[in-house]
């Protein structure tokens, strides 16, 4: 099976609860995460950038795989 991906796919929860998408200065970092099609077994790997507080120690990484989907992953960071 392959898989689609795509950077709104990424968003970063803050120690006050404040959920961001990827910040837009992210399309113009040269090896930013785009969007496209994985194949089964394949990698990916890119930057996302978020905005976020200085020295935030509650920060979480969320993704979600897709609007047809309640499924979603959290990366305590």
């Amino acid at each position: 099976n392959q898989i689609s991906y795509n950077t709104f796919d990424w968003k970063m929860k803050d120690s006050t609860g404040d959920i961001q998408s990827p910040n837009s200065v992210v399309f113009t970092v040269d090896g930013a995460l785009s969007s496209g099609e994985l194949a089964d077994g394949g990698t990916k790997s890119g930057f996302l950038v978020f905005e976020v507080p200085s020295g935030d120690a509650g920060l979480v990484l969320q993704y979600e795989p897709g609007f047809w989907t309640d499924k979603k992953l959290e990366i305590k960071l």
